[in-house]
């Protein structure tokens, strides 16, 4: 809305009747509140970072700079060059866009080296490119995993040979970079050697060999026939026996007492022989006729040689009734097992409340009283005030947070009114007698002409300040001559 113009008259006719000292006050004051509120809006308005990728390794980082720099996209750096931060409202956008144009490779190709037909080129350089194309697209896989941040493929392609005697096995180094904070375990160390076996024609994983970048051989494993590596495969058995009991204990604890309200900890014994046995039970009693044989025979009787005597004579066979066994007794099963749980509470629980908790445990872990199998529970209040003074941290955080933000913007508002009122402080302060004076004149009556005055005493005073006295001095002859008019003028001049 443009402003009325007798208000942009008065404005110019105050600003014209001030002294050249009262000007330069009044415009140093108001450049002074314009360039504070600008200065206040730009800094309120800044644009709020947000980290776009972290752990990156220069080649990335400087890939990334680069295209940012193109886009016009402001960035910061932290981390000491591993983490690129730009505004938080173009996060996804950028990510999106720069995972598109494949800044986030690592400096490795993969099969995109194919993507050109070079019809010129010669079959050992076609072998390179596929070579660096495979151990591209490996390094990527691998780079993809949570734990890993860099990775890195070395293929050993021997060349095929005619007899199958002659051919050279192939081989494999990968080096591996983990994240702060992760660990690579066994099983995922196999899980990569079996990743890079099954991509290669030829390749067993025992042939991969996975370091990291400290030089420490991650895939090598002892010997599970050795009595070291035996051992060694039995703890780990053990340790997963036990992991897996405690974590169904403490799951059910933590729905029935609230979480962190109960510890648990399981130790098994358990039984690594493996027993083969072969029994055979006879019965005495549990005879059973496996065969019968009946003869006969007639021969002369004595005296009366012309009647014949019969003879019969029968043979019985019996098998004694057998029972065959054969027990394999499996290696690794529980032999004992003891589990210890405590409880968060105040007060020592009942006899009722510990019975319930131990028939509750049992239950889950599958004790056996006969092996010999244990479980105590018992009651104490935790130390929780570690944890209790980082909740209270974290709260003072986020109330810090949200009052700093609605401080700012109260502090912007304040400041700024502030300013207004004193630049209005400054220009009220300017004498508007004069202006409605000049606005009246034709009211008032002619003032007889003052006194000449010298031209000595004339140049020592300023026109602005010489016409002031002489309008000053007509006001004081009129207003002792017509007091009525004067402060009916007055009245005019107030209800302004």
């Amino acid at each position: 809305m443009p402003f009325p113009q007798d208000t942009i008259g008065q404005v110019r006719g105050v600003f014209g009747r001030l002294s050249p000292r009262q000007r330069l006050t009044v415009g140093l004051a108001f450049f002074g509140v314009l360039g504070a509120v600008l200065g206040l809006v730009l800094w309120a308005g800044r644009p709020e970072f947000s980290l776009l990728y972290g752990d990156l390794n220069p080649e990335s980082a400087a890939r990334i700079v680069d295209a940012l720099k193109e886009a016009g996209v402001p960035y910061k750096l932290s981390r000491g060059g591993t983490a690129v931060l730009v505004p938080r409202d173009k996060v996804y956008e950028l990510r999106v866009e720069l995972a598109g144009k494949g800044m986030l490779s690592g400096g490795t190709v993969g099969y995109e080296l194919f993507d050109r037909r070079n019809f010129g080129t010669s079959e050992f350089v076609q072998k390179v490119n596929y070579k660096r194309a495979l151990e591209g697209e490996l390094a990527r896989t691998i780079q993809g995993m949570a734990e890993i941040s860099y990775a890195r493929v070395h293929l050993a392609l021997p060349e095929e040979r005619l007899f199958k005697e002659d051919q050279e096995e192939p081989s494999a180094s990968i080096v591996v970079a983990v994240k702060p904070g992760a660990r690579l375990g066994p099983r995922q160390v196999a899980g990569i050697q079996n990743l890079v076996a099954g991509s290669v024609e030829g390749l067993r994983p025992e042939r991969v060999i996975v370091l990291d970048i400290y030089g420490n051989v991650l895939s090598e494993r002892p010997d599970e026939t050795s009595p070291t590596g035996m051992a060694a495969s039995q703890m780990e058995l053990r340790q997963r026996v036990e992991a897996y009991l405690t974590g169904k204990a403490q799951t059910m604890l933590d729905r029935v007492l609230g979480k962190d309200n109960a510890v648990v900890r399981v130790s098994v014994e358990l039984d690594f022989q493996h027993i083969e046995r072969n029994r055979e039970y006879y019965d005495p009693e549990g005879a059973v006729v496996i065969s019968q044989e009946t003869e006969e025979s007639e021969t002369p009787l004595e005296g009366n040689p012309g009647t014949p005597g019969r003879t019969e004579h029968t043979i019985t066979n019996y098998e004694v009734s057998k029972t065959v066994e054969r027990i394999v007794h499996s290696a690794g099963s529980i032999k004992r097992l003891s589990a210890a749980v405590l409880v968060n509470a105040e007060k020592e629980l009942s006899q009722a409340e510990v019975a319930r908790l131990t028939t509750l445990v049992g239950r889950a872990l599958g004790v056996d009283p006969e092996r010999g199998d244990q479980i105590e529970v018992y009651s104490m209040p935790f130390e929780t005030s570690e944890i209790e003074l980082a909740r209270m941290e974290m709260e003072k955080a986020a109330k810090r947070a949200f009052w700093m933000g609605v401080a700012r913007k109260l502090g912007i508002g304040l400041i700024v009114i502030l300013l207004l009122l004193w630049l209005r402080s400054k220009l009220r302060k300017v004498p508007q007698l004069p202006m409605l004076m000049e606005e009246r004149r034709p009211e008032l009556p002619k003032a007889e002409e003052p006194e000449e005055v010298t031209p000595e005493l004339e140049e020592g005073i300023s026109p602005e300040a010489l016409k002031e006295a002489r309008l000053q001095e007509s006001i004081g002859e009129f207003v002792k001559r017509e007091p009525e008019k004067a402060a009916r003028l007055l009245r005019v001049w107030l209800a302004r």
